[in-house]
């Protein structure tokens, strides 16, 4: 568990770097980090980002990063 954490963390910042134009858009737009979630194979981590305009209308949007490089592959809206 020790372990998971802490490559978790190291992960998050090595990649805060890379992250922060994709991620400051977001952020910019009105969008807040909902939660954070790593593949199986730890090769990969999903950032899910919400806005909520009205009850009836939240946007959720999930960016999938490349857990080792912190590049943004591709971010999708749902």
């Amino acid at each position: 568990m020790k372990k998971i954490l802490s490559v978790l963390i190291v992960s998050l910042f090595l990649i805060s770097n890379s992250l922060a134009d994709t991620m400051r858009n977001y952020l910019n737009d009105g969008y807040k980090l909902h939660s954070v979630t790593n593949s199986s194979d730890g090769t990969a981590l999903f950032y899910h980002l919400i806005k909520n305009q009205k009850k009836e209308n939240t946007i959720i949007v999930t960016c999938i990063v490349h857990a080792v490089t912190g590049k943004t592959v591709k971010c999708y809206n749902l």
